[in-house]
């Protein structure tokens, strides 16, 4: 079970208590308590800013060259997200276990409006491309 409350004024407040009445305690006897944190809300990213990212890559997999190589705009993104997000590690289903860089989902609407500033200042001095 999961649902989510964004508390922008008391009406939902008072939802959020009417559903842990509701719930908390039956889920608790059947085994499966309720776990509840409460933190800001973030604003996850939005489609613009997706594009905009999109089309950045774009520009650096056209411009960019390393070692008389261009490379792909995944590739890009992979290294965009490993150098400028972090990476996290995961078990494949043989037991192999890889690090990937962490998805631009895990970016509120702030955050990622710094990494596009990031990545554009980055593609410019670092790779040469212009943007």
């Amino acid at each position: 079970m999961s649902k989510t409350f964004v508390l922008r004024n008391p009406d939902i407040a008072h939802e959020l208590i009417a559903f842990l009445k509701a719930h908390a305690g039956p889920n608790a006897s059947a085994g499966h308590p309720l776990a509840v944190t409460v933190a800001t809300h973030k604003q996850a990213r939005s489609a613009d800013q997706n594009r905009l990212l999109h089309a950045l890559l774009n520009d650096i997999a056209q411009q960019a060259v390393i070692g008389g190589k261009q490379y792909e705009v995944d590739v890009w993104k992979e290294i965009v997200r490993c150098k400028f997000i972090g990476t996290e590690e995961i078990s494949l289903p043989d037991g192999t276990r890889i690090e990937r860089g962490m998805s631009t989902k895990t970016l509120g609407v702030g955050d990622f409006s710094n990494l596009i500033e990031i990545v554009r200042a980055w593609a410019q001095t670092e790779l040469g491309v212009e943007v």
